[in-house]
């Protein structure tokens, strides 16, 4: 594309970028730590949502903000203060310590990858997963729900679906009975993470309201 067009070429990246982020180290509540490198200089900067994707995504809006003018510190700062919609990576410390992730807005496999990349990343021991389905997704539906499920297994996490049995585990009716899938020992652990995941349609911000 660059090849292409007369205009100044910024690229974003974790490497061989225009604008990049080095040393990412997750903290315990997902919030990312990261070095800015750029033509503009070098900065530390911390991001308040979670996610690793969410660091790119920074990267992207810090390109933008660069190249019109905006100062390189000016633009860290801006980073630790980040407001997303409701039940987008949405993160709530609950009484005994757990961190629930509500990420209930959509859900697709891209995004449902994303969410567990963020899951897989949290320095916390005890990672648990509550998944709705993802709609409207035609005649790929059955692989692409197969596929999420066998991964959340094949990596260790404790997982359990809603009203979805294309993910081919364990699956409930409602959210109700996830609500006691993750009430008790898992919602009481200080080391847990707990992630909400589905499409809207599977109503499942009503769960990550449930827990407190």
């Amino acid at each position: 594309m660059s090849k292409r067009t007369n205009a100044e070429i910024v690229t974003y990246g974790l490497e061989d970028a225009t604008v990049t982020a080095r040393k990412i180290s997750i903290n315990n509540d997902l919030t990312s730590n990261f070095q800015i490198t750029s033509p503009w200089g070098t900065a530390t900067a911390r991001i308040n949502i979670p996610g690793v994707h969410n660091v790119t995504n920074a990267l992207a809006a810090m390109s933008a903000g660069l190249s019109m003018g905006f100062s390189l510190e000016d633009l860290c700062s801006s980073l630790a203060d980040i407001d997303l919609s409701p039940m987008r990576m949405e993160s709530k410390n609950l009484k005994s310590g757990a961190l629930v992730i509500n990420d209930s807005y959509n859900a697709n496999p891209t995004s449902m990858n994303a969410a567990i990349d963020t899951l897989l990343s949290s320095p916390r021991k005890h990672k648990y997963a509550v998944v709705g389905t993802m709609a409207e997704l035609g005649s790929t539906s059955e692989e692409a729900h197969r596929q999420i499920g066998s991964r959340l297994t094949d990596h260790g996490i404790q997982w359990i679906s809603v009203a979805e049995p294309k993910y081919g585990g364990e699956d409930v009716g409602s959210w109700e009975d996830a609500l006691s899938f993750i009430t008790g020992e898992k919602s009481q652990n200080s080391d847990a993470i707990i992630l909400i995941k589905g499409s809207r349609i599977a109503e499942l911000d009503q769960l990550a309201d449930a827990l407190d």
